[in-house]
């Protein structure tokens, strides 16, 4: 014990003898900055600052997603702009890996303003799921071991009438086949 204390004091001593680099001596001298970064702006964030800054109505589509994915949120409130295709990689709160979707609300924007749609007007939207594929052919079902067939290259599509789809039943219409989704659309 009694070695480990004088190894102790002569460090100090010595680290003391050492001057330190002035840049170096500079910093660890500064004052500490616990002023919080500023975040940067996401692409949802972007996308809403110039539909705010529009002058002309823009219609969105609510769509509330619920993930099993651990790399997702396990359920998420997005709103598509109509006619518009976005990607996760884009805007990464999107689920890649969704297991259920429901079209819940259609609005108006227009600025800061927001009106919410008719049910009649909400009955005519459909989104859309466009399933990840590679390059087509082996490739694709290397990636992923499973083959690609026609029908998996179509993009999945629900209406508001389809209530709850679920994008995990392998049998199902909505199924993803195992493959993430590359980008979404309500039109």
């Amino acid at each position: 014990m009694l070695d480990f204390l004088l190894l102790c004091l002569a460090t100090a001593s010595i680290s003391a003898a050492v001057p330190l680099n002035p840049p170096l001596q500079a910093v660890l001298q500064s004052p500490i900055n616990t002023a919080p970064a500023p975040s940067p702006l996401t692409a949802y964030d972007t996308l809403f600052q110039q539909i705010r800054e529009s002058e002309s109505p823009r219609t969105f589509v609510g769509v509330l997603f619920e993930s099993s994915s651990s790399l997702d949120m396990p359920m998420q409130y997005f709103e598509f702009p109509l006619g518009e295709r976005i990607s996760p990689l884009e805007f990464p709160m999107l689920p890649l890996h969704p297991a259920h979707a429901r079209i819940v609300n259609a609005t108006m924007r227009k600025g800061s303003r927001k009106k919410l749609l008719s049910a009649e007007r909400l009955l005519n939207v459909i989104c859309l799921a466009y399933r990840k594929v590679g390059g087509g052919g082996e490739d694709d079902e290397h990636a992923t071991g499973l083959p690609l067939s026609t029908a998996e290259a179509r993009p999945i599509w629900w209406l508001v009438k389809d209530d709850e789809v679920d994008f995990e039943d392998p049998l199902g219409r909505w199924s993803l086949a195992g493959r993430e989704v590359e980008s979404y659309e309500c039109i």
